[in-house]
């Protein structure tokens, strides 16, 4: 049986896909405002997310960071050079 939290999260992560699924759309038919509004409306739901996330597993946040640095280390073009020592740190 899923918890009230579990259920929260579900309910942000299925709105976070419709708010990008609606973006495309928009994008599709060059209506930039309507993107603009529904990029801070899946900001603000990005964030309780988060939150929401946080709650469930106290490291969400250090892990989201981690994950962060490892794939802009990994899209640089000399990963195996300058980048290669952070790299290796953040992958551990």
């Amino acid at each position: 049986m899923s918890s009230d939290l579990d259920l929260l999260i579900d309910f942000y992560q299925w709105e976070k896909q419709r708010l990008l699924l609606e973006i495309d759309e928009n994008k599709r038919d060059l209506d930039y405002i309507a993107v603009h509004h529904t990029h801070q409306e899946l900001r603000y739901v990005q964030q309780e997310l988060d939150c929401l996330l946080e709650l469930q597993n106290a490291d969400y946040r250090k892990i989201q960071w981690l994950k962060r640095n490892i794939d802009s280390y990994s899209k640089e073009e000399d990963s195996s050079g300058y980048f290669k020592p952070q790299y290796d740190r953040y992958k551990r």
